[in-house]
């Protein structure tokens, strides 16, 4: 077997590094504790400079924008008491599609939420 045989194709498309990996993670874990500011700030920062990380933080930026209309009309809905049930369920779905995120960036993959408006394209 020859050295080229053991080397990749060049060609190949390389993983997200470390160093993305921990951005992309962090735009997820940060829209749990600090809404749609946290996955801004990565977003705005990491966009022109590294594309995956960009796109993840577009992405959990993207739901937690959905999720702020969402307690929006939960709020309003607390006028016929449906909103009161709401809140806790938002909070619930952000937390759980949050850590499954920054699970998914962690290991390099790109996560798409179920649901979310593609706001920011």
């Amino acid at each position: 077997m020859s050295m080229q045989d053991q080397m990749p194709p060049v060609d190949a498309p390389a993983g997200p590094t470390a160093n993305e990996k921990t951005m992309g993670m962090l735009s997820h874990l940060l829209g749990i504790f600090f809404s749609f500011i946290g996955p801004l700030i990565i977003w705005l920062t990491q966009k022109d400079t590294s594309k995956w990380a960009g796109d993840e933080a577009k992405e959990a930026l993207n739901f937690q924008i959905t999720l702020m209309i969402g307690y929006f009309a939960a709020g309003v809905l607390t006028v016929v008491v449906i909103g009161a049930f709401l809140f806790p369920v938002l909070g619930v779905l952000s937390l759980i599609f949050g850590i499954m995120g920054a699970m998914e960036a962690n290991k390099g993959n790109h996560y798409k939420y179920p649901f979310a408006l593609r706001l920011i394209q």
